[in-house]
């Protein structure tokens, strides 16, 4: 099950190898024999296995490997784990180990199966641990392992994905790692679990892996009507001064939740966005929850107009008030 606790580094790492790394090595050995050992093979220098790190539209100098993605200060990116390349007899499991850094900021999926792509994997039995700047992950094929010889997937593609975010201010650049396999146990590292058909043991597959430059930047404003954050308001008015709040001023034109119409037509009025809100009131987050609805709380001090993203609730006090503060604003 999914951990979220704030630790450091190092007392993070030695959990995510207890949860993760000990369970799914756990649920492996009960398919070898006992007595069966351990290898991992470095194929990826003959063009073996290999991993990469990537984002999901974003702008980046490669579609395959690439080395540098540019993302809008405050706005959200999916970065995803694609395998590029496989071990020549597939695998059975895959794990990997991410750090992102201090400036971006991670959104945890509320179900693990929204961030393993990978389709032969088994979610009841898949695993996902994060806290400060580091990710574990991992997919494991069911109980085909309990098979002789076991089941095996050779799908070459995405493997995971995650929810990201680049901070607000200003311009930022973060190296995103994939760490490899420690043999010494500090973290799990990141691996294929291969099968073995001959002698029963337990062989990791290690990849070759890339890093990824995250560069955060702040774009132009474009000239009116332009809507950079696609929120409804164009980057002119949500650039005007707090005093023309009720005309789309004072608000970030990178933060497509600081305008509270969810509907787009520009106006902020009872029917569709006041009455929108009540109607899927939803304080537990379950039906009639919709997202379209849902924001996250202004920051202490700022004004009404800078509303974050959703934070999984329509409320009372965040939401529906949210919403009512800024009736009757216009960026029509």
């Amino acid at each position: 099950m999914r951990s979220r606790r704030t630790l450091s580094t190092t007392r993070h790492r030695l959990a995510v190898v207890a949860l993760v790394l000990a369970a799914f090595i756990g649920i492996a050995l009960l398919a070898f024999t006992a007595g069966g050992n351990t290898t991992d093979r470095a194929e990826a220098a003959t063009g073996g296995p290999e991993m990469a790190l990537n984002v999901k539209n974003g702008a980046c100098d490669d579609p395959v490997r690439p080395t540098t993605c540019d993302i809008p200060s405050s706005s959200t990116f999916t970065l995803s784990i694609d395998a590029l390349g496989i071990p020549a007899g597939g695998y059975v499991a895959v794990y990997a180990y991410l750090d992102f850094g201090s400036k971006l900021s991670y959104n945890p999926a509320t179900n693990i199966a929204d961030e393993i792509v990978w389709p032969a994997a088994d979610p009841a039995r898949s695993f996902s641990s994060a806290a400060g700047s580091e990710i574990g992950i991992a997919g494991l094929m069911g109980f085909t392992l309990l098979i002789f010889p076991p089941l095996t997937s050779t799908y070459v593609g995405t493997l995971f994905e995650f929810q990201m975010a680049c901070p607000n201010a200003g311009s930022s650049q973060t190296t995103v790692d994939l760490l490899a396999f420690d043999p010494e146990g500090v973290h799990g590292g990141t691996w294929f679990l291969e099968p073995d058909t001959t002698i029963p043991q337990i062989i990791l597959g290690v990849p070759k892996l890339g890093s990824l430059n995250i560069n955060c930047v702040v774009p132009p404003k474009l000239p009116y009507p332009g809507d950079t954050d696609g929120d409804g308001c164009p980057d002119e008015r949500e650039s005007r001064p707090k005093a023309e709040l009720a005309n789309g001023g004072g608000r970030d034109f990178l933060n497509p939740w600081d305008w509270y119409d969810t509907n787009g037509d520009g106006v902020i009025d009872l029917m569709n966005d006041v009455l929108g809100v009540i109607q899927h009131f939803s304080p537990q987050g379950g039906p009639p929850y919709d997202i379209a609805f849902d924001r996250g709380p202004a920051p202490p001090g700022a004004n009404p107009g800078n509303m974050t993203a959703p934070d999984g609730v329509i409320d009372l006090l965040t939401d529906i008030l949210g919403v009512i503060r800024q009736h009757g604003h216009d960026c029509t």
